[in-house]
C-alpha cells in the first residue's frame, strides 16, 4: 500500500467522523441490515457487507452470509480486507477473480473468508470515505453493468441514511445547546432576582441595611438568610438592619426563620436589628412563642439606624 493510501486510513478527521456517527462496535441496526439483506437477494450474492474501515481493522456494521468466526466477531484485521482499498483510493473496487488481481491476490481474505469475486462501492460522509458497501461471491464472477448500477444505488441509499442520521444528531446537539443556554440564562436571572429580592446596602463599614419589599415566602426567606449571612462575612459588619416595613404578611415559618437568622448572625459577631415591625406581625411572633432576645426591634427604619449609630 502506498503512503498516500495509508494516510487516508490514518486520517484523523475521517476517524473522528466515524466516532461522531456512532457506528462502530454497535451491533444490530435494522436499517442497514435491511439493505445488506436486500442487496444480497437482488444481486444473487452469497455475502453482502457494510464495512467501516479504521487504521487497524475493518468493522462490519452489517453483514449477510458471512461465515464464522467472522460473523460473531464482526471484524477482521486489514490483512483480510478488500474494503481498505476502496477507502484508500476513494473509488469503487471491482474484482472478478481475487487470486489473479494485482491489488488483492495475496490478501488473506481469499483463503480465510473465501473471497474470490468482489464489488465494493465507497461510503462517504463528511467529505471522507468511511468504508465500503460490497457484495462477495466465492467463485469467479464478472459483475455486469446493471449489477454495478444496482449496487451503486444501494450505496446511495445507505449514504442518505447516514446523512439523515448526521442531521438528526446535529439537530439534537443544537437542542441540547439551546437547553444549556436556557438553563444558564435562567440561572443568571435567578441570581439577579435573588440579589434584587434581598438587597444588601452598606450604610458604612459597620452597618448593613436590608430593605425587604413584597411577600416573604419560604423560598425567598431562605435566600434572604443565605444573603444575610454571606453579607455579614463579606462586609465584616457589626449590625444588620432588616427592614420589613414593605412585607405585608409574616407567617410562622418565616418568623421562626428570622429568629434563627438573628441567632446565626450573632454567632458571626454581629447583631440583627429588625425594623418595620407592625402589631399584627408582632402578634404572630408572640403567638408561636419565639424568643426575640437576640433581636433588637424598632417600629421604623430611622429608629434602627439611630440605634446602630449610638452603639458605634
Amino acid at each position: 500500500m502506498s503512503s498516500g493510501s495509508g494516510s487516508q486510513l490514518n486520517n484523523a478527521e475521517r476517524t473522528e467522523t466515524l466516532q461522531e456517527l456512532g457506528l462502530l462496535d454497535v451491533s444490530f441496526d435494522p436499517a442497514f441490515d435491511r439493505l445488506t439483506r436486500l442487496a444480497s437477494k437482488v444481486l444473487q450474492a452469497p455475502v453482502s457487507l457494510l464495512s467501516l474501515v479504521e487504521h487497524h481493522r475493518q468493522y462490519f456494521k452489517s453483514h449477510i452470509g458471512l461465515a464464522e468466526p467472522w460473523a460473531e466477531r464482526r471484524e477482521t484485521p486489514l490483512t483480510h480486507s478488500f474494503c481498505q482499498h476502496v477507502v484508500s483510493n476513494g473509488q469503487e473496487l471491482i474484482v472478478t477473480d481475487a487470486r489473479e488481481h494485482p491489488l488483492v491476490h495475496d490478501n488473506l481474505a481469499i483463503p480465510d473468508l473465501g473471497v474470490i469475486s468482489y464489488a465494493g462501492m465507497p461510503i462517504r460522509s463528511g467529505g471522507h470515505v468511511l468504508g465500503s458497501f460490497c457484495v462477495i461471491d466465492g467463485k469467479p464472477r464478472v459483475w455486469t453493468a446493471d449489477e454495478l448500477d444496482i449496487l451503486h444505488e444501494f450505496a446511495e441509499l445507505l449514504m442518505t441514511e447516514l446523512k439523515l442520521r448526521q442531521e438528526i444528531r446535529i439537530h439534537q446537539q443544537d437542542i441540547r445547546e439551546r437547553e444549556r443556554l436556557q438553563n444558564e440564562l435562567i440561572g443568571l436571572q435567578q441570581a439577579l432576582l435573588d440579589e434584587l429580592s434581598t438587597p444588601l446596602i452598606p450604610l458604612n463599614d459597620q452597618v448593613l441595611v436590608v430593605p425587604l419589599i413584597g411577600a416573604l415566602d419560604q423560598q425567598r426567606a431562605q435566600r434572604m438568610t443565605e444573603a444575610l449571612l454571606t453579607g455579614v462575612g463579606k462586609y465584616r459588619a457589626d449590625f444588620v438592619i432588616l427592614d420589613i416595613t414593605g412585607v405585608p404578611v409574616l407567617d410562622t415559618y418565616v418568623a421562626s426563620l428570622l429568629v434563627q437568622t438573628s441567632q446565626a448572625i450573632q454567632l458571626l459577631g454581629a447583631r440583627m436589628v429588625l425594623t418595620g415591625l407592625r402589631p399584627e406581625i408582632a402578634q404572630t411572633i408572640v403567638s408561636v412563642g419565639l424568643d426575640l432576645r437576640s433581636v433588637v426591634t424598632y417600629s421604623t427604619l430611622q429608629q434602627g439606624i439611630e440605634y446602630t449609630f449610638r452603639r458605634k
